[in-house]
């Protein structure tokens, strides 16, 4: 019973020095973090990471891209009953954002079948030029989107 009491108050110390040792710097839990990645390798995952958290965010809005269109299709149906000048104006409007919204679907739909992620291999300019390629290509489609959205909500608001 001795040695177990002695070898518990072992564990039990070593777990409270554990628990208040000294945070490690920034510096340090980054090592630690990155298990001594190379800066080349660090620069290549964190533009990947920039790239996939915009597709990321931007991502769930498409249900919202297509719950616009199916109301301005429902505004647009009521407009064409209507047969004067300012209906046929608005049927307009609302045709072109509707091919915003579409354009904007398009666009997120091309640039995910046209990413492809990078290989281990493949060399530090090359997997740069790519990533901000796709960076600048998937932050067009984001502005595309809020373009087009913006445009969607203030068309239906305008036949409340």
């Amino acid at each position: 019973m001795n040695t177990f009491l002695r070898l518990f108050m072992l564990c039990l110390m070593a777990c409270i020095f554990t628990l208040c040792s000294p945070p490690k710097s920034q510096d340090e839990q980054e090592q630690v973090e990155n298990g001594d990645v190379p800066v080349e390798e660090r620069a290549k995952k964190a533009l990947y990471d920039e790239v996939m958290e915009i597709h990321d965010a931007i991502m769930p809005r498409m249900d919202d891209i297509m719950k616009l269109k199916g109301d301005l299709r429902e505004q647009l149906d009521k407009l064409k009953e209507a047969t004067d000048a300012v209906a046929a104006e608005k049927s307009q409007a609302m045709e072109e954002i509707i091919q915003q919204l579409e354009d904007a679907d398009e666009g997120m739909m091309n640039w995910m079948r046209n990413f492809r992620p990078l290989e281990d291999s493949t060399a530090y300019e090359e997997a740069i030029n790519y990533l901000e390629e796709q960076k600048k290509g998937i932050e067009e489609v984001k502005e595309k989107m809020e373009k087009a959205m913006d445009a969607a909500k203030n068309a239906l608001e305008e036949e409340e």
